[in-house]
């Protein structure tokens, strides 16, 4: 490796390391725009699972919006459909825009595309196939009106001729219940005359008057309206002859000529009963000639309105099984809609072969005949458009459920797709990391076995003129690189040691008088601050006694010469301090000698 050394020797450290490193950092580089590219590709593969996901909870709502369409087939349902349809092929373009046409999941998104297309036109078919049923709807609805109005053209007429039979019936009895009126007025009267007749005397005969007139008044009042109208008179003859015989019965005096009245009055009375058993006789022949032309109407009226009946309820049954089928247009319900026409079609075929002389039966037929057809035919319409219908949503949600499948392959796809991209990227990663690591090792020993002999050397240079062998030899000064400035640096700092050395021994040698100079200033210092204290100590002990009273107390050891006049000085203000004591104590306490003086100052207060 001295070759290396050599070659490298020219170089800056810094040159070397970036030459060296240079390498590494390819590598790091490399492994970094591995991972970018990864990331890229992988973001553009969840964008496209992003997409499919929304798409495929986007079919969730296509298929919510179809049923409610067919739920409700309108104009708004519709649309809701075709934009929900319109949002799931922009999803699905927007996936396919990230792909090329060679890309995994091309044929997948195109199936995928084309059954969106071919829900389109389903859509658009069961858009016309409610258009058909429409129709359809209001073909039975307009014939289902046209039933409804001829059932109640056909109830009224029939009504109305089953009335007027049973009036002429009833206009017949009444006839011959006026000829039955007629004929017990007659007997009415033959009896009362023979009753009159029978009678034992006068007062018998009025009693048996007078007991029979209200009935006779009833007869009365019922005859004329019982007699036909070319009878009238014998009515009004009837009506003369009861006011008479009862005007005969009411005379309270009776006198005997009115039993004469009387029987003149019957007499009347019998001549009218030929003539009244007449009128009731024709009366009674025109009620048979009635009752034998009634028998056959009043069977045919019996007839029609039990026909009519039949075909009404048969009408009734057929409309609720309608409105069943509409519910449910199934086959089945539309089987029992047609068995309800078929019961529809014999009442009317029976109403026609009934009533088929009466114009409103006929016209009524007609209507109702051709409305069943219209109906049983559009029923059986409906069922084909229904089933129609039913197959094209089916085959909408089967293309539905097509594409989710496409949908969810492709997303298995994208997945697997993905995941070796990232297996790649993986290994281009760690490929691009072993790479960078052992070129880091390759230029970290190079680096190492560059540096490391020549700083050993520098080192145990270092060493040794740190150990004192400034001697030694300094290598590698003629290096253009940091170690050759090292070298020349190091070189230099023997060169200053040495110096440095020599200047430390004269140092050395001053060092050591001017300690020997400062321990003599310090031992001086130290005599000089003893004195001091001892000075002080002395003051302190002589103002203490002075303090107690005791000023015999003097200063008696010198002090330093410069302090001991500090001592004279005291001694000489006690001295005076006592005299002017004793002065005053003498002056004061006449009858103490100056022998007490001490006690004096043990007492006295301002002493202490």
């Amino acid at each position: 490796m001295g070759w290396v050394d050599r070659l490298l020797s020219r170089f800056k450290i810094r040159t070397k390391v970036m030459l060296l490193v240079l390498p590494f950092i390819l590598s790091i580089s490399a492994v970094g725009v591995t991972g970018m590219l990864a990331s890229g590709l992988l973001q553009s593969r969840m964008a496209i699972s992003n997409d499919v996901a929304a798409s495929l909870r986007g079919f969730k709502d296509v298929y919510a919006a179809m049923i409610g369409f067919l739920d409700q087939t309108t104009e708004e349902n519709r649309a809701l459909v075709f934009s929900k349809l319109d949002e799931q092929r922009a999803a699905l373009d927007a996936a396919g825009a990230r792909l090329t046409p060679k890309a995994e999941g091309w044929a997948e998104l195109e199936s995928a595309s084309a059954a969106l297309s071919a829900i389109n036109g389903r859509m658009d078919d069961l858009w016309a196939l409610h258009a058909d049923e429409a129709r359809l709807e209001a073909g039975i609805k307009e014939a289902l009106g046209v039933i409804s109005t001829s059932q109640a053209d056909l109830l009224t007429p029939a009504t109305a001729f089953d009335k007027s039979i049973s009036t002429q019936e009833d206009d017949a009895k009444e006839k011959l219940r006026d000829a039955q009126r007629i004929l017990s007025a007659t007997s009415f009267v033959v009896a009362l005359r023979d009753a009159f007749a029978a009678r034992k005397d006068d007062g018998e005969g009025y009693r048996a008057l007078a007991a029979a007139m209200g009935d006779l008044k009833i007869h009365q009042k019922l005859l004329p309206i019982a007699l036909p109208k070319k009878s009238k008179p014998l009515g009004k003859a009837f009506s003369v002859n009861v006011r008479a015989l009862s005007a005969l019965v009411d005379d309270k005096a009776r006198p005997p000529e009115n039993i004469e009245k009387i029987l003149d009055v019957f007499a009347e009375l019998k001549a009218l009963k030929e003539p009244l058993e007449a009128a009731a006789t024709a009366k009674m022949q025109d009620v048979s000639t009635t009752f034998e032309e009634l028998d056959a109407s009043v069977a045919k009226a019996g007839l029609v309105m039990q026909d009519t009946r039949h075909l009404t309820d048969a009408i009734y049954l057929t409309r609720i099984a309608l409105a069943e089928f509409m519910l449910d247009r199934s086959a089945e319900k539309q089987s029992t809609l047609a068995m309800h026409l078929a019961q529809c079609r014999n009442a009317l075929f029976a109403l026609s072969s009934t009533a088929g002389d009466l114009g409103f039966a006929g016209e009524q037929s007609t209507k109702l005949a051709t409305s069943f057809d219209r109906i049983e035919q559009s029923a059986v319409e409906l069922v084909g458009a229904t089933g129609k219908r039913t197959q094209q949503f089916q085959a909408a949600a089967d293309e539905i459920d097509h594409i989710g499948e496409q949908i969810s392959l492709f997303a298995d796809l994208q997945r697997s797709a993905a995941g070796r991209q990232s297996q790649d990227a993986n290994r281009l990663s760690i490929g691009a990391m072993v790479l960078g690591v052992i070129i880091a090792l390759v230029s970290g020993a190079a680096l190492v076995l560059t540096l490391k002999g020549p700083i050993g050397e520098i080192t145990q240079t270092m060493r040794n003129l740190a150990g004192g062998l400034l001697d030694t030899a300094v290598a590698n000064r003629n290096r253009a690189d940091e170690i050759g400035e090292m070298a020349r640096a190091l070189d230099v700092f023997k060169t200053n040691a040495k110096a440095r050395i020599a200047l430390e021994q004269r140092s050395e040698q001053e060092r050591a008088a001017a300690d020997a100079e400062r321990e003599r200033n310090e031992a001086e210092k130290l005599r000089r601050d003893q004195e001091i204290a001892f000075a002080v100590d002395a003051l302190a002990d002589g103002l203490d006694a002075m303090a107690k009273g005791r000023l015999t107390s003097t200063i008696e050891t010198p002090f330093a010469p410069a302090l001991d006049k500090l001592r004279t000085d005291f001694n000489a203000a006690v001295a005076g301090l006592r005299v002017g004591l004793e002065k005053n104590s003498m002056v004061a306490i006449p009858c103490k000698a100056s022998g007490d003086e001490a006690n004096v100052g043990d007492h006295d207060p301002r002493l202490g």
